[in-house]
């Protein structure tokens, strides 16, 4: 088994090397940018996920408009 890996190793070595040298060259470019996109993903999951249900409460129940209709309409209708 341990054999397998390293012939896999020895010939996608020089590929990982090829792939990443330009990407060692601007290590820090590319560090900025995964450190941007962790901070904005961690943001976006945070961000709103317990106030929601808080703004609705606050506002109370609404009046509907009574001259609103729902219509469900079946997909094989729309066919051409």
């Amino acid at each position: 088994m341990s054999i397998q890996l390293l012939r896999i190793y020895r010939r996608l070595g020089p590929i990982i090397r090829f792939i990443s040298a330009p990407l060692w060259a601007r290590r820090g470019f590319v560090f900025r940018g995964l450190l941007c996109w962790a901070i904005g993903l961690v943001v976006l999951l945070s961000d709103e996920n317990n106030s929601y249900d808080t703004r609705l409460q606050i506002r109370g129940d609404q009046n509907t408009a009574s001259d609103i209709v729902a219509r469900y309409k079946r997909m094989r209708g729309f066919n051409v």
